[in-house]
Order: structure tokens, then sequence, then C-alpha cells
């Protein structure tokens, strides 16, 4: 799997929930590298090529297009620590996983990183409305930071708009297992 097109040997192995979670992991689990410009700055993608055994387990990894060692590095990580996929019968499976990485200038993280510090001081003085302003600034400068969205959760369920915060939950609540308690707690 590619992200969006199949490539694989035997059956097709699938990630538990599908490309939807699969995104999610990896959303989730990727730090942002900013210290290292990519070998190749025109890609935003690390490529890789995964032998999955008849459990689902990944028995090994190779790098197929990589942008930087530290890049290439992390998306390993993340790859070999998914949980086991899901995959029919017993022989091994090879699939094609692209990691993709948002390079957001060093202004752009500062940016958000300001916002949401200044949401969550805000949020602290009780200002939930003036927080979720900043927050939603945040988001606008970088959708792809995770704990944002949690945040913005957050505000709303502290300010009793359950209607609002429960499909943010809903939609964040494959990423972690703190998640999943946080909608449990609050939206059922």
């Amino acid at each position: 799997i590619r992200l969006g097109s199949l490539e694989s040997q035997g059956s097709e192995p699938q990630f538990p929930g599908g490309v939807d979670s699969l995104y999610s992991y990896i959303d989730f689990n990727k730090e942002i590298i900013e210290d290292e410009i990519p070998i190749n700055p025109t890609n935003s993608e690390v490529v890789v090529d995964v032998l999955f055994n008849g459990a689902g387990q990944v028995q090994k990894t190779k790098i197929i297009s990589g942008l930087s060692v530290k890049h290439n590095e992390q998306a390993t990580q993340l790859i070999q620590n998914m949980p086991p996929w899901n995959v029919s019968g017993e022989e091994d499976h090879i699939v094609r996983l692209s990691v993709p990485y948002n390079h957001l200038s060093r202004y752009e993280l500062e940016n958000s990183n300001n916002l949401y510090q200044k949401s969550q001081e805000q949020f602290n003085g009780a200002n939930y409305d003036q927080a979720m302003e900043l927050i939603d600034s945040a988001i606008r400068v970088n959708d792809k930071d995770l704990k944002l969205y949690y945040f913005k959760a957050y505000i709303l369920i502290s300010s009793n708009r359950l209607d609002a915060a429960c499909p943010i939950i809903e939609s964040i609540k494959s990423y972690s297992q703190d998640a999943i308690s946080f909608f449990n707690e609050n939206c059922n």
C-alpha cells in the first residue's frame, strides 16, 4: 500500500482499521524533523518496502526512496513499531509504504507552537472563546499537528459543547489510547 495505491504481492494485507487508521497512526507517531535538510528537498516522503510474515508482523524493511538519515530512521522505526497487520494465509507479504512529511518552515512551526501556547494560557484563564480562536489559528497554520485537534476538543468539552467536541474526538481516537479514553469518558 502506498497510501493511496496498492502495490503488494499475494493477498492484500490491511492495517487494523484500514487506510484511514494507517494515516492516523503515521501522523500521530511521527515527529517533525526540522534540523536536517532532506537529501532530495523536492521529495516529501520516505518510501519503504515492508516484508510482513503470515502473522502480519514486520520482518524486514528496505528504504526505496528517502529524505535524510533522520527521516529515514524515523520512518523505519515507525513501521517497525506498527501493530500487526491483518493478513490472509500463511505466506509472507511485501507492501510498499509511503511515510509523508509535511515540511513546515521554522517560522510556521514556531507560529503554530506560539498560538498553541497562547491558547493554553487563555484556556487556563477560562477565556474559552479566545482560546478557541487561537487554537483554530494554530490549526490553520499546521493542520498536521494532532495535539491541536485534541486541545480544541478539550476546550469544547470544558465549555460544555460536547456536540462539537465529540466529532473531533471521534476523528482522532484511532491515534492513541489517550484519545480513546478521552472519547469514552466524554462522548458515550
